[in-house]
């Protein structure tokens, strides 16, 4: 790293702009010894040198406080590397590429490069569940991709649900590929606990299968061939703080102060200035987690996040559901040379009702990990219910990992 430095005193202003490309980059206020500086820099980079140039003026000398300025620098470095992460983002079972919608925005918004893919036979991808006859067929698409990186090219893997088990087959055969890998709410098995032990621990926490469907495709006396979830098993277990009667969580603001709401209580709800008046029987909720809308065509009706489980159930498509036991294991192997060599992060999801919060700590305790982080109040489809909170999350992963 190399730069020039001067130096700018105010009395009242402690202030940092970094500038790249003519374009505001980083600011924030700060302070070296009992002095208050205010520093207007411009930055460039070329390669891996950092310039930085600022206009010279009073005491106290800039330079004097180096060891306090590097350290400065060296944050807004690695900010910039954070920009340039790539992420790879993996769906789970019955789902596609859509559910990251809101994430893949949020991350691309923020200056990173994103890749959303479908696995075979979900969201928009054109085989038929039929065509998918084993794990590798299924994963064939996420496979195709991570050929095509260039060696240097190193990407943030994220695995949602059962996409954990894809990016750890990615992981096994392109730990070159990949700065880390990061399972959110995912099955996550590892070399000392292969996929069929970590399937069969989380089937015995499920209590049912509700309004799931199964295909037979070979005939009605023979396993069934794939699953698709229904409207029900959506929004109890997947959904569940994305429906009205369930996303109302804590206090609403009324048109006169923060209260409680029991489930007979009537009020009169005020949201971004919108009245709902005499609103019953809508339980506890927080603004945070709910949306109002609607207001001047039903003023009297409270409506909370009900278009993506809609948008869930229109979308998803069947799993498809794999017999050969010995195939699968082979499938789906990991070395400790491979896939123990790719640092890893798991994201709890405290209140999920499919991966359930003790079923995602056995996983942690019998497979550690380099870090584990949590999001708290979210559902199963995090990237859905709370995609700010995630987004942060994978942004802060970047900038430690990348």
């Amino acid at each position: 790293m190399f730069f020039t430095i001067s130096h700018h005193f105010s009395q009242f202003l402690t202030y940092l702009t970094i500038q790249t490309s003519e374009r505001v980059f980083y600011s924030r206020f700060f302070g070296f010894d009992d002095s208050l500086i205010h520093c207007r820099l411009r930055l460039w980079r070329f390669g891996h040198n950092i310039f930085v140039m600022s206009e010279t003026c009073t005491s106290p000398p800039l330079y004097l406080y180096v060891t306090e300025f590097v350290n400065e620098m060296d944050k807004m470095v690695r900010l910039m590397d954070k920009r340039e992460s790539h992420f790879v983002l993996v769906h789970g079972s019955c789902h596609g590429a859509w559910c990251w919608y809101k994430v893949a925005t949020l991350l691309r918004s923020g200056g990173h490069r994103v890749t959303v893919l479908d696995l075979a036979a979900s969201g928009v991808h054109p085989k038929q569940v039929e065509e998918v006859r084993s794990m590798s067929d299924y994963l064939e698409p996420l496979m195709e991709f991570m050929v095509s990186l260039q060696v240097d090219n190193r990407v943030i893997l994220v695995g949602h649900s059962m996409g954990g088990i894809g990016i750890s087959v990615a992981m096994e055969r392109f730990p070159d590929k990949i700065s880390v890998a990061v399972f959110v709410a995912a099955f996550m098995p590892g070399p000392d606990l292969d996929f069929l032990t970590v399937f069969q621990e989380h089937v015995k926490g499920l209590d049912s299968f509700m309004d799931c469907q199964h295909k037979f495709d070979n005939g009605l006396d023979k396993p069934p061939t794939s699953l698709i979830f229904g409207p029900k098993f959506l929004s109890s277990k997947l959904y569940n703080l994305s429906t009205p009667e369930k996303c109302l969580r804590a206090l609403i603001r009324t048109t006169t102060n923060d209260v409680a709401v029991g489930p007979t209580a009537t009020v009169d709800v005020k949201v971004d200035n919108l009245l709902y008046a005499n609103r019953k029987g809508v339980g506890a909720v927080t603004v945070k987690q709910c949306r109002f809308h609607d207001a001047v065509a039903a003023p009297t009706r409270l409506e909370i996040g009900t278009e993506d489980l809609t948008l869930a159930t229109l979308l998803v498509r069947p799993y498809p559901i794999y017999h050969d036991e010995g195939e699968v294991l082979k499938e789906t192997a990991l070395t400790k040379d491979n896939y123990g060599s790719v640092r890893r992060v798991y994201v709890v999801i405290e209140e999920d009702n499919i991966i359930k919060e003790k079923y995602q700590r056995w996983m942690i305790e019998n497979n550690p990990m380099d870090e584990v982080k949590v999001i708290p109040g979210s559902d199963h489809m995090v990237m859905i219910s709370k995609p700010q909170e995630l987004c942060s999350c994978l942004q802060e992963i970047a900038g430690t990992y990348s």
